[in-house]
């Protein structure tokens, strides 16, 4: 049986590769599109306001710097993307996937994260005031002095989240679950934590709350706050 030489393998192997990379290089310079495949791709300091992106594949892309306010990005997969310092006002994220996604002092103020998934995302120092967030996994992520006064929360799981003096005022918490979060410093003054589960004493006593912190019925005693103003 006829063999092929093994100098010929060795280059079918290296023109494979070098197509493969250059068809992965093309598809990082795709023009924005609903369904773009973007997948580990460099767009820092991009302006991209506007844009629909509905469904498109962002794995590991870094947005650092860049402008996406008001871009749809319903339905798109963002896990692991970095997104630091971007600009991510009124953005339409319901349903997209943020798993372990690093939006480090991000701006998402007013924008859409129903049914999004941020599972063991790195959110911190992000401005999240006034975004709604119905039906969002939040859990085992790192939301530390995140500024969530003014959003809406409502069935949302924040399960051993990281909530060190993260700012929850004028927020509303309606069917969320904080098993387990760590709420050192958490800023709950005058919050209503009523429609609140998973939530005990010694969690409460390392935030700081006032008289006017309305506390679960779980919560038999009101607890001694740990305040630094």
């Amino acid at each position: 049986m006829f063999k092929r030489p093994s100098y010929l393998i060795a280059i079918c192997l290296v023109v494979t590769g070098l197509l493969r990379t250059q068809i992965a290089h093309a598809g990082c310079t795709s023009r924005p599109a609903p369904g773009v495949d973007w997948s580990g791709c460099k767009k820092t300091n991009k302006i991209l306001k506007g844009r629909n992106l509905s469904g498109a594949e962002m794995v590991s892309t870094d947005f650092s710097s860049s402008d996406l306010r008001s871009v749809d990005l319903s339905g798109a997969n963002l896990s692991r993307a970095i997104m630091v310092r971007t600009r991510m006002q009124n953005a339409n994220l319901t349903g997209a996937n943020l798993t372990r996604a690093l939006g480090y002092r991000s701006d998402f103020n007013g924008a859409s994260l129903q049914s999004a998934d941020l599972s063991k995302a790195e959110f911190s120092r992000a401005n999240l005031s006034g975004a709604t967030l119905i039906n969002t996994r939040m859990d085992k992520s790192e939301f530390g002095r995140v500024d969530f006064t003014g959003a809406t929360l409502k069935n949302v799981t924040l399960t051993y989240a990281y909530m060190a003096r993260a700012d929850l005022r004028n927020t509303t918490l309606d069917g969320v679950d904080l098993t387990g979060a760590y709420l050192y410093l958490t800023n709950i003054k005058a919050t209503d934590l009523t429609g609140v589960s998973g939530l005990v004493t010694e969690q409460l006593s390392l935030a700081c709350g006032d008289d006017n912190t309305r506390l679960p019925e779980s919560i038999a005693e009101r607890p001694a706050w740990r305040c630094i103003d």
